[in-house]
């Protein structure tokens, strides 16, 4: 019985490393997009959590992506604040749930005894991990433009 106690344990440090970072991500999306301008978003800021709809995750992480980069988009030529991108944040975001859907998909169909699958495996989860990382990053930077922009106009 004593084992029992144990793999619970695991199992729950396991869910929180996973489920801790997730509620941080998509919290901050969410407060980016409250930041924008009614007008100018494309999707509704508390949407961000159907991402924890296991499946209909991997194809709404692209509509995120899309909403949020034509929101940010929207608001800064409304705000006429200057940016690197004319799609804030599209393509990393594109590329991070590229990643994520190969991944998935290579996973659950793939097994050619050839292929070194580990090598791939780590190749898919690892460009999935820093894409998501950069991703982020781009996005709370966009953030920051917006808070910036707030306290000028007070």
């Amino acid at each position: 019985m004593g084992n029992l106690g144990l793999l619970e344990l695991v199992g729950m440090i396991s869910l929180l490393i996973v489920l801790v970072p997730a509620v941080l991500y998509l919290n901050s999306l969410r407060k980016t997009l409250l930041l924008i301008d009614v007008k100018n978003r494309t999707i509704d800021p508390n949407y961000v959590w159907f991402m924890f709809i296991i499946g209909f995750n991997l194809y709404y992480h692209f509509k995120l992506v899309n909403s949020i980069a034509t929101s940010l988009s929207n608001e800064f030529a409304d705000r006429k604040i200057a940016i690197d991108q004319k799609r804030p944040g599209e393509t990393i975001g594109y590329i991070n749930s590229s990643f994520l859907v190969t991944y998935v998909i290579y996973f659950f169909t793939f097994s050619h005894p050839n292929l070194d699958k580990e090598l791939i495996e780590y190749i898919l989860v690892y460009g999935a991990l820093i894409s998501w990382i950069i991703y982020w990053v781009k996005i709370n930077r966009y953030k920051k433009l917006l808070i910036a922009d707030n306290n000028k106009l007070i």
